[in-house]
């Protein structure tokens, strides 16, 4: 969050939704950059909740896209999905986690970023949902994953810069 804040974005302006994944996936609200201190008391929660089974990844996407639905996600705006998994999809075919990765980036023209956490994650199959240009990445420790969560701000396109004097007289 405070990266975000310190890129002077204000409270309102982003907007994250969270949810989680096994053999099905649990939409956990979403949160404002004012909401720091109820998302991290959910990630607490999730903490406490430990592992639940399988790894269903079309499943965490098709979440992802109702999230974005229930959050008023802008379709035409910019919507990051940052899909994080520490396993191997054992409940989703290839061609499942494909084409719910492309619903999300149709509907909501979505970036999708694939991040493993840990060894025990496949790349392999997070790259057939990440479609940013470097593919998706594998991190081993908390600072890695803090850089990749907070690589939008500083990895953002121009788009416009504008200037405007008025009450000047040539």
């Amino acid at each position: 969050f405070d990266s975000y804040i310190a890129a002077g974005y204000e409270g309102d302006e982003v907007v994250i939704s969270l949810v989680t994944f096994a053999s099905d996936a649990d939409d956990r609200g979403y949160y404002t950059l004012d909401d720091r201190d109820d998302f991290v008391a959910m990630l607490d929660d999730i903490k406490d909740d430990g592992p639940n089974g399988g790894t269903d990844f079309d499943e965490g996407l098709k979440s992802a896209e109702d999230a974005f639905e229930a959050a008023g996600a802008d379709p035409d705006g910019t919507n990051i999905v940052l899909f994080m998994s520490d396993g191997y999809p054992t409940e989703s075919s290839d061609n499942a986690i494909r084409n719910a990765a492309e619903d999300l980036e149709d509907n909501y023209n979505a970036v999708i970023r694939g991040i493993g956490i840990g060894d025990n994650s496949s790349l392999t199959k997070l790259n057939i949902l990440d479609n940013t240009p470097g593919g998706a990445v594998q991190v081993e420790n908390g600072q890695e994953l803090v850089d990749i969560i907070v690589e939008p701000l500083t990895d953002a396109d121009f788009l416009r810069f504008e200037i405007e004097i008025e009450g000047v007289d040539a």
